[in-house]
């Protein structure tokens, strides 16, 4: 028998009743609903910025390591 990673249920979904519940209070949340255009801008930019501090900074000595020979030789108990 092969593992499955979901369940399957019989009973209806329960969002879907919620989401009209809701609306039908809440008239005004439906101008809510919809695309943001400039979440793709962000993205695309912070991803250009990651790359960019990745490329500037390839070939600079990285301080995490010497962090790790410090902590041997000093008395205190390692953490890693």
């Amino acid at each position: 028998m092969e593992k499955l990673d979901f369940i399957r249920v019989n009973y209806p979904q329960p969002h879907l009743g919620r989401r009209e519940k809701i609306l039908k209070k809440y008239p005004e949340v439906k101008k809510l609903f919809g695309h943001t255009p400039s979440t793709a801008i962000w993205t695309v930019g912070i991803v250009a910025l990651q790359f960019s501090i990745a490329i500037a900074f390839q070939n600079t000595a990285c301080a995490f390591p010497s962090l790790l020979f410090e902590a041997k030789t000093s008395r205190k108990p390692m953490l890693f």
